[in-house]
């Protein structure tokens, strides 16, 4: 059994050429798979200890919860406690246009270590969560929030009980604007250089959007870091159509997967990386939950992470199956899709599949039974089939025959069935040949006037073409304005794919303004 931690993450996180329903790092394709909050900001906590944990268990991403209000006297705050005077926990009152070192300190280690453990850290910029109003006698989330007025020394006009929302999402108040300004350009500044962060806007938005769109252009203007949106009730169509926007976020309260993989499918012809990013937590989850949450999101083309405020071991343990079976059996996810019709019948229960028609096929069974499964699959392909045991990792050899899987074992909860077609093509191994052609839009500009540039790429070789880095320097005189990965110190635009097969061509495109 695989149990090899994922290679550190060397490349910045981009979309996937060919597929912008999932990322790539250096070419390689990401599905993300997370269990658990890492909290650097929490004093005390070991955060390196709790990020190999999520490393052993090839875990790739976490979200990094830093405004601990609920537990304000023990935690460390962007912000320095220097204001004087005590806020509402008995501390001394925030400064927020002073830092606080040691937070800032702990953050960079962590962001670093998890690079080197091969982990996506989601540092969310605001949480709505954290702002609204106690929702019982020991919780003290606004009240203990920094932008409390009762708990700074900088004058703000927002309530100081009842909650923030919505006083909070204004940009119109300017004094509370350039404090979210300063406080969101200097989490930049410390953590965009690394490969591995990426930002999501506001955890359970459900503000306007106004307010939403001034932080997506912000970050995207200063980095060229992922950056992605969490929203409570329904998702805007902003989301799908703002070209700054790597991946939507959504929370559902349940643990049906059957809900679950319909929410996720019924997305996946937006064209975006679709994440359940907070899956329900209550203190009786177990772990056939977090297995089910998590495999019936897989196979719904999407991306999923367990939060795992509770039973945090078993997830881990769901995850590491689930990476597992991908690794040992080189699932290529990102040429597949969601296509649950093609089961027709189950030894027991509901089947969820993500297929590549023809070629490889990936159903989740939720149920108890064994026996045979029916699937539509393509004549004239012989195929060799396997089922694996989500809860511990074993295999069992099955029989194709037509369109009849048999041999199942017998299962209590759930079972997954791989088939693969024997005569599946192998990558073909000629040499490469990838050339490149610059265009631009116009052959004369003014000050302020956008440029497009257009890079054409043409394998001309008799092999594929892997892992392919295409960069660009950002002509003098101009300024990036979108467009690839950016890399504001050496002024280039990157762009990563997968694989460029012989006769293949395609393009990317950057735009400056002409300084």
């Amino acid at each position: 059994m695989c149990v090899e931690a994922p290679a550190a993450i060397s490349s910045p996180i981009t979309v996937l050429s060919g597929n912008p329903r999932y990322w790539a790092s250096g070419g390689t394709p990401i599905v993300v798979l997370g269990a658990g909050q890492p909290l650097p900001g929490l004093k005390g906590e070991d955060y390196r200890a709790y990020l190999d944990a999520m490393a052993a268990h090839k875990v790739n991403y976490g979200r990094v919860w830093h405004l601990l209000v609920w537990s304000s006297t023990e935690a460390y705050f962007p912000w320095a406690r220097d204001g004087g005077g005590k806020a509402v926990d008995g501390l001394s009152k925030f400064d927020l246009s002073h830092w606080d070192n040691t937070f800032w300190s702990r953050l960079r280690d962590a962001c670093a270590y998890a690079q080197s453990k091969g982990i996506i850290m989601s540092i969310m910029l605001f949480d709505e969560c954290g702002i609204e109003a106690p929702q019982g006698s020991g919780d003290r989330r606004w009240d203990c929030h920094p932008f409390n007025p009762n708990n700074n020394v900088n004058g703000l006009s927002l309530p100081t009980s009842g909650g923030g929302v919505p006083s909070f999402y204004s940009l119109s108040n300017s004094k509370l604007k350039s404090l979210q300004e300063a406080y969101v350009a200097k989490m930049i500044s410390e953590t965009s250089g690394y490969p591995n962060v990426i930002y999501e806007i506001c955890n359970e938005y459900t503000g306007p959007w106004d307010w939403e769109k001034h932080w997506i252009d912000f970050v995207t203007a200063r980095c060229s870091n992922m950056v992605t949106v969490n929203r409570l009730g329904s998702i805007p169509n902003n989301y799908w159509t703002d070209p700054n926007i790597d991946m939507v976020k959504f929370h559902y309260s349940t643990t049906s997967p059957g809900s679950i993989n319909s929410n996720i499918v019924s997305q996946y012809s937006k064209n975006r990386a679709v994440n359940y990013d907070e899956t329900l937590e209550r203190d009786s989850i177990t772990y056939t939950n977090y297995r089910q949450m998590l495999w019936a999101s897989f196979v719904a083309g999407g991306h999923v992470h367990l939060e795992s405020g509770f039973n945090h071991g078993s997830a881990l343990d769901a995850v590491l199956h689930l990476r597992n079976f991908l690794d040992a059996n080189g699932v290529r996810f990102w040429e597949m899709k969601p296509s649950n019709s093609l089961v027709t019948s189950t030894p027991g229960g509901s089947a969820y599949t993500l297929a590549k028609a023809g070629s490889e096929y990936v159903s989740y069974i939720v149920g108890s039974g064994g026996g045979s499964m029916n699937i539509s699959l393509q004549p004239g392909v012989s195929y060799t089939a396997k089922a694996y045991n989500p809860s511990n990792g074993t295999y069992t050899n099955l029989t194709v025959s037509g369109n009849t899987v048999s041999g199942i074992p017998s299962y209590s909860s759930d079972i997954a069935v791989y088939i693969k077609a024997n005569n599946d093509p192998i990558p073909s191994t000629g040499t490469p040949n990838v050339t490149l052609s610059l265009a631009v839009d116009r052959t004369s500009a003014t000050p302020g006037s956008v440029l497009t540039y257009t890079i054409t790429y043409r394998n001309e070789g008799d092999g594929d073409a892997r892992s392919v880095t295409i960069s660009n320097p950002v002509p003098q005189h101009t300024t990036y304005v979108s467009g690839g990965a950016y890399d504001s110190k050496s002024r280039t635009v990157k762009w990563t794919l997968s694989s460029i097969a012989p006769g293949q061509s395609g393009t990317v495109s950057f735009q400056v303004r002409v300084d």
